[in-house]
């Protein structure tokens, strides 16, 4: 991490601290530095910061990553936070594994004695597994994206010194325009959060043109290796490999 301090023109703002890192586990593709600046406020007497962050489309050298670099074409940050499919039935469930490891920059702010999974990336993590059981279902047809979030509980802290974590999402619903999800993360075969996820969908043309589909396709691959997919007339992987070679 490259750490460097400047002062700020802003009267109300004590201190800006820059900084760069990356994010080698969750921003699998083509790790790039974050440049991102903090203030520090004080309003009616209680501190509050505020946090910006800017993309820099710098590829660090000696980063590794074990997903498909074709999926960063324009040098971006994405937040992948799904590592594999376990299982996945068709319109019917999905369960997925979320690697977590102490190194991960976000526990050295969230916190450094004490680290822990945020709770808004859990739901993120929720909607990614629901968004690949959608997609799969549809034969990768639709792009399905979060239409609401009720019922959200965190029962326990998520730690990433604990077991491996793994989210579960039932089909409570399912339309083709629209569906409802029931979600449980476990780590250690404790429930940790649950919710349930509405989510709709639209073409996948709308969303990925055809010079963008093999990076979704490539991501795909990667999620569906290996995994137990039931309830489909032909494998949806088969369907990845004919977009490879198409």
């Amino acid at each position: 991490m490259r750490l460097a301090t400047a002062t700020s023109a802003d009267p109300t703002a004590d201190t800006i601290v820059h900084w760069t890192t990356s994010f080698p586990r969750w921003q699998k593709f083509s790790p790039c530095a974050v440049a991102v600046s903090t203030k520090f406020r004080e309003r009616e007497g209680a501190p509050s910061r505020l946090l910006l962050a800017q993309i820099d489309p710098l590829t660090l050298p000696g980063a590794t990553s074990r997903m498909p670099p074709t999926f960063n074409p324009g040098g971006h940050l994405y937040f992948v936070f799904v590592d594999r499919v376990r299982s996945l039935r068709r319109k019917t469930s999905i369960e997925v594994t979320v690697p977590l490891s102490p190194s991960d920059p976000i526990f050295s702010v969230h916190f450094p004695a004490n680290p822990m999974l945020p709770a808004s990336l859990l739901l993120e993590a929720f909607a990614q597994a629901a968004t690949i059981l959608i997609e799969t279902s549809s034969d990768f047809r639709l792009k399905a994206f979060p239409a609401f979030v009720r019922s959200a509980k965190f029962h326990r802290v998520i730690r990433p010194t604990g077991p491996p974590l793994s989210i579960r999402m039932d089909a409570e619903q399912w339309e083709e325009d629209a569906s409802i999800l029931k979600g449980a993360a476990l780590q250690g075969g404790m429930v940790c959060g649950s919710c349930v996820l509405g989510m709709a969908t639209s073409p996948l043309s709308g969303f990925f043109g055809p010079s963008h589909r093999e990076g979704l396709y490539s991501l795909y691959r990667h999620w569906l290796e290996g995994a137990e997919i039931e309830g489909f007339a032909e494998d949806p992987r088969s369907r990845l490999g004919e977009a490879r070679a198409s």
